[in-house]
């Protein structure tokens, strides 16, 4: 599944890279389905992809193998000091990750191992500074074990790996 797919880009990679899976892709926001349906019929992988308005978890009751997710994680107070093009052209749910910029993924987290099958994984992009405590939320308050945190090409936090007991 992914969680808030926004164009797309989680789900399609993903269905490209596996022909023999089923993907679920969600979001609020039906613009945005809109949009990712329209790029899986352009790519060719309509069949493999079910669209779906759904608030994060609200209209998912199946579990998963795999939660992918690239969640609005910006701190709110920093909204502001983002570069114009970002600022100006996404749309602020997408970005705007409350204080912190942990609201999203805090509720990932919490809710993921109800929609996860046993050794199922949730990856998540996350922002530089985060992984400290969210791999102590994972652990302490969600129940998720072999968390990590990997780093991008520039050496900075980027996606934080939990897998479900």
């Amino acid at each position: 599944m992914d969680l808030g797919t926004g164009s797309g880009v989680l789900a399609l990679a993903l269905a490209r890279a596996r022909p023999d899976i089923q993907v679920i892709a969600v979001d609020v926001s039906p613009r945005a389905l809109a949009c990712a349906a329209w790029n899986a019929k352009t790519l060719g992988v309509s069949g493999q992809i079910e669209f779906r308005r759904s608030n994060w978890f609200s209209a998912v009751p199946e579990r998963f193998h795999l939660i992918v997710s690239n969640p609005p994680y910006v701190a709110q107070e920093e909204l502001e000091g983002l570069p114009a093009e970002v600022r100006e052209h996404e749309p602020r749910l997408a970005l705007d990750g409350g204080p912190g910029g942990l609201s999203a993924l805090y509720h990932i987290l919490r809710e993921a191992p109800r929609h996860l099958h046993s050794g199922g994984w949730v990856l998540l992009e996350i922002g530089h500074g985060q992984g400290a405590p969210l791999i102590r939320f994972a652990r302490e308050r969600a129940g998720l074990v072999e968390t990590t945190v990997e780093r991008d090409l520039a050496g900075k936090e980027r996606f934080l790996k939990a897998r479900c007991r």
